[in-house]
């Protein structure tokens, strides 16, 4: 191979990579439960304060399948999960991050047809609230999701989401 076919050769590996079709990363065996979230959704709360409010969330599976990346945004709010399986604990657990200063983290499981999230949120001032969220599929394909905060020792449900496909009514 001659130096002046280097760049050319560079140039054709470069033009494959970028056309090549990406594929898809199936999660592995603990993450599987999560592989109906995989995809865009948008996100409408049901909740009087905040109805109609338009919430995009989009979940990948990264790092060749180990783990699941969720982003969202509302009202110019982003949020990044990511869910992973923790060896040592034998659970997947979950790290929240938020662009306004929230930090959270907790664990994620699957019970019948439900599936949880059970951790601990702590806002930019430092104060820690226990929070929980139940997630499960709606009969037309859709994500309904609810969110529970601890108070006084007792879960008290907060706002409702449904997350439905982009083009599909929330029904």
């Amino acid at each position: 191979m001659n130096k002046n076919s280097i760049p050319i050769l560079c140039l054709v590996l470069i033009i494959l990579v970028k056309v090549s079709p990406s594929r898809a990363q199936e999660l592995n065996e603990n993450l599987e439960f999560l592989s109906p979230l995989i995809g865009s959704w948008e996100g409408y709360f049901e909740d009087r304060d905040r109805q109609g409010l338009l919430l995009t969330m989009s979940c990948e599976a990264i790092v060749e399948g180990n783990a699941l990346r969720m982003q969202s945004v509302s009202g110019g709010m982003g949020r990044r999960n990511l869910y992973y399986w923790d060896p040592e604990k034998k659970q997947v657990l979950y790290l929240v991050l938020t662009t306004n200063g929230y930090v959270g983290s907790g664990i994620i499981f699957k019970q019948g047809d439900t599936i949880f999230e059970v951790g601990r949120q702590i806002a930019p001032d430092g104060t820690v609230n226990e929070t929980k969220s139940a997630w499960a599929m709606g009969p037309e394909g859709q994500v309904i999701t609810q969110a529970y905060t601890m108070k006084e020792g007792k879960w008290h449900p907060g706002h409702v989401i449904v997350f439905v496909k982009p083009g599909q009514s929330k029904k």
